[in-house]
């Protein structure tokens, strides 16, 4: 039986990645905080997307999603 996986597991690539979804809204907030709470707020999709794992093709492909 394999050993069990760790329930939590830190990533720098995704702490990065967090941490340039946070920047632009945090240097915004201090200015003007309705349109920081804005910035803030509309990078959550791009959030919950999350990092794409290029194994093929393109590295500079880019994704659409239909609205």
């Amino acid at each position: 039986m394999p050993p069990p996986s760790a329930p939590v597991v830190w990533s720098w690539r995704h702490a990065g990645l967090g941490l340039a979804y946070a920047l632009p809204a945090a240097g915004v907030v201090p200015i003007d905080r309705a349109a920081g709470s804005a910035l803030a707020v509309g990078v959550l999709p791009a959030a919950s997307l999350g990092l794409r794992e290029h194994g093929y093709g393109d590295p500079y492909e880019i994704t659409t999603l239909p609205i």
